[in-house]
């Protein structure tokens, strides 16, 4: 999962939107990937990190449209999960089910804990949207993964773009900061570390999920408003 921010200033997690959400199944077989148009535009002049013009906001759907998108995106795999039949190859495939019965869900991001998780969460609690379908759901943080290897596994910096600089070398055609490009990105950088650790991306995922405590989550979020 990736989520972009419309910001150029410091990260308010109480006060900034999402503006685009990208996922990426885990064989790359499904995506799934919006701009949304956030409560307030910024000015056409601002500088934005994810270079997303006003005009391609303007055409995405508001936040609460988007987000239940996004869960009927991840139900639906979820249901081909289920039907499909077994299939020893999907062993590399990990990072949204993990065969269980029904199929866990596993969110993985980069720096997700601390950047998306609450950002989503804060996005939800201020459009009313419940957290239930979120604490269905399991997450991983392959910044976390990267912050424990070796420096020299990781080439001494733990950026998503240095990571896949490192791992694959350069990789023009994707772009920075864009939502499903860093979900690409993302996906080669945590192939490519399972490999050096001999380690399958299901076997990877399921050691470093966690799940989340909406609840706890929510008291955190009202503490600061």
């Amino acid at each position: 999962m990736n989520a972009r921010i419309n910001h150029a200033r410091r990260l308010d997690v109480l006060e900034d939107n999402i503006v685009e959400i990208g996922l990426l199944e885990c064989e790359a077989s499904a995506v799934f990937s919006t701009v949304v148009c956030p409560t307030l535009l910024p000015p056409e002049e601002l500088p934005t990190v994810h270079g997303i013009s006003v005009d391609e906001l303007r055409q995405g759907p508001c936040f609460a449209v988007a987000f239940h998108r996004m869960v009927s995106f991840i139900r639906n795999l979820m249901e081909m999960a289920i039907q499909a039949p077994d299939d020893s190859s999907c062993d590399e495939c990990a990072a949204l089910t993990l065969s269980e019965s029904p199929p866990l869900v596993v969110i993985v991001g980069h720096n997700i804990y601390r950047f998306d998780l609450p950002i989503l969460l804060s996005e939800c609690h201020r459009n009313a949207i419940p957290f239930d379908v979120l604490e269905q759901w399991c997450f991983m943080d392959t910044l976390e993964i990267c912050r424990l290897l070796d420096s020299g596994l990781s080439g001494g910096c733990v950026k998503l773009q240095c990571l896949l600089r490192t791992f694959l070398g350069p990789q023009d055609s994707l772009c920075a900061h864009r939502a499903l490009d860093d979900c690409y990105a993302l996906r080669g950088v945590i192939g490519a570390i399972a490999f050096r650790l001999g380690l399958t991306l299901r076997g990877l995922v399921r050691q470093f999920s966690v799940a989340m405590c909406a609840t706890a989550c929510l008291e955190q979020l009202s503490s600061l408003m």
